[in-house]
């Protein structure tokens, strides 16, 4: 199997006048001294649902789906994230995902429009990452808002994400 050096030097045969830089990967994330408080996890989650239910009912106003709101394991063990999440099957999940893709341009977003495979969007703003896809054939739109990662440990960050058909709120 060909290592990731082999990609990039294949890549650079093909195109000689593209300039490639690889990074050195990012070291892993040391824990803080103090885990987040609840405050501090209550803020992330409702700053994470707000700006999706917010988008959604500009983007779908009409609508009879709610977003879910949840807990997930961020890359780092001990980390969690806000996730906020919404699926509706529409016929003009395209259609709106270009829409969605210019408002958020237009307020400030860095928005990206990726190509290949399903029509997606990809966004960022000050720590919030939003994910929109449509898939023509079921016709689901699916948009995807995380917050940033936060430190909680391990057993937290058990007791916060739980499985499917739970809220993800402690109990």
């Amino acid at each position: 199997m060909a290592g990731p050096d082999h990609l990039f030097a294949e890549l650079h045969r093909r195109h000689p006048d593209v300039d490639l830089v690889l990074l050195p990967p990012e070291p892993p994330r040391t824990d803080p001294d103090e885990a987040a408080t609840d405050a501090d996890l209550a803020d992330a989650r409702w700053r994470t649902a707000s700006a999706l239910r917010g988008l959604w009912t500009w983007l779908a106003p009409d609508s009879p789906v709610e977003a879910e709101v949840r807990w997930s394991y961020a890359a780092d063990d001990g980390w969690v994230r806000p996730l906020a999440r919404v699926v509706e099957k529409r016929p003009d999940g395209g259609s709106l995902l270009l829409r969605l893709a210019d408002e958020l341009d237009s307020d400030g977003w860095d928005v990206a429009r990726p190509d290949g495979g399903l029509p997606r969007v990809v966004a960022v703003l000050d720590g919030l990452r939003l994910v929109g896809s449509w898939a023509e054939p079921s016709g689901a739109l699916v948009l995807q808002v995380e917050g940033d990662p936060s430190f909680v440990g391990r057993d937290r960050a058990a007791a916060l994400v739980r499985p499917a058909g739970r809220d993800g709120e402690e109990g």
